[in-house]
């Protein structure tokens, strides 16, 4: 993943940390663990991606969507062994 600054600013670090593969990591859990525990139970990828790209969004988005395709088809998986 990859935090938007443009979008998020400063909310979650700065530019320069964001750098860092383990800060940007760790800031996207924050991102996506405050979306979720501000949702219904149960809601879908699409949702939670859509909101991650666009808090203010209140349709999902073509983006939300190839999020949860990609997620339901799991390519990280092909050629493992199951």
């Amino acid at each position: 993943m990859s935090i938007n600054v443009e979008y998020w600013g400063s909310a979650f670090s700065d530019r320069k940390s964001l750098a860092d593969l383990y800060n940007n990591i760790k800031a996207d859990a924050k991102i996506l663990k405050r979306i979720i525990s501000n949702l219904p139970v149960g809601s879908s990828v699409r949702q939670i991606a859509t909101l991650y790209n666009n808090i203010n969004a209140h349709y999902v988005s073509n983006y939300g969507a190839r999020v949860e395709e990609i997620y339901s088809t799991q390519p990280w998986l092909k050629g493992s062994k199951k």
